[in-house]
C-alpha cells in the first residue's frame, strides 16, 4: 500500500519501477542487436560441409591445445584406427568361414627351421659344396696369367719349399736342430779346408 500510495514526480512508485525495468530491457535488446551487427561485419571464413560436420560431431577438438592435438595424433588416433581395422578384419573373416586343412607334409614344409637344421640338411650341404666348386672353377678359369720361371728361380723356390715343408721332420724344434747341425757341419768342413791349405 505504501508503494501504491506514494507519489514521486507525479507517478506512483510501482509505475516508475515498471517503466525503469522496461527501459532496461529495451537497452539490453539494443546492445545485443548492436553486438550482432558488429559480429556480422567481421570476417567469417567459409567452412565446408565436411568440416562443419566434423566440428559438430567432435566439439571437443575446438578447444584442444597444440600439445593435446599432438598426443591425439601420435597415440590416440593410431589406437582407434587399429581397433577399427581389427574390427573390420574380424567382420571380413566372419563372412568367409572357409578354413583349409593342412596335411603333415605341408605343415613340416611351412614350419620355420632353425640355423642348425638348415646347416645339417644334406641337400643344403650338397648345394653349398656344388656352389663352392662352381665358384672355384670360375676363379681358376679367370686366372689367365701363368708366369714362366727361370732355372735359378725354380731352384730357389724348391729350396725354400723344402725348408718350409720338410718331409722327414715333424716339429719346428726338430727342424731348427737339423739346421743347426747343418751349419755346424759346414763350419767344420770350412775349417778343415783351411787347415789343409
Amino acid at each position: 500500500r505504501l508503494a501504491e500510495g506514494s507519489e514521486g514526480g507525479g507517478q506512483p512508485v510501482l509505475a516508475r519501477m515498471q517503466a525503469w525495468s522496461a527501459g532496461r530491457c529495451e537497452r539490453q535488446r539494443e546492445r545485443e542487436q548492436a553486438l550482432e551487427e558488429e559480429e556480422a561485419a567481421l570476417f567469417t571464413p567459409s567452412i565446408s560441409e565436411a568440416t562443419q560436420l566434423l566440428l559438430t560431431a567432435r566439439p571437443g577438438r575446438l578447444s584442444e591445445t597444440e600439445e593435446e592435438r599432438t598426443v591425439r595424433l601420435a597415440r590416440t588416433d593410431p589406437l582407434v584406427r587399429e581397433e577399427w581395422r581389427a574390427a573390420a578384419e574380424a567382420a571380413n573373416l566372419a563372412r568367409h568361414p572357409f578354413a583349409p586343412r593342412i596335411d603333415g607334409i605341408s605343415a613340416r614344409i611351412a614350419r620355420p627351421k632353425s640355423d642348425d637344421e638348415l646347416m645339417r640338411d644334406p641337400r643344403g650341404k650338397a648345394r653349398r659344396a656344388s656352389a663352392v666348386e662352381a665358384w672355384r672353377r670360375a676363379e681358376e678359369e679367370g686366372r689367365t696369367f701363368a708366369p714362366r720361371l727361370s732355372a735359378a728361380s725354380e731352384a730357389i723356390a724348391a729350396r725354400v719349399t723344402d725348408r718350409l715343408h720338410p718331409a722327414d721332420q715333424a716339429t719346428l724344434s726338430e727342424r731348427v736342430q737339423a739346421e743347426m747341425r747343418e751349419k755346424a757341419a759346414r763350419r767344420a768342413a770350412a775349417l778343415a779346408e783351411r787347415e789343409e791349405e
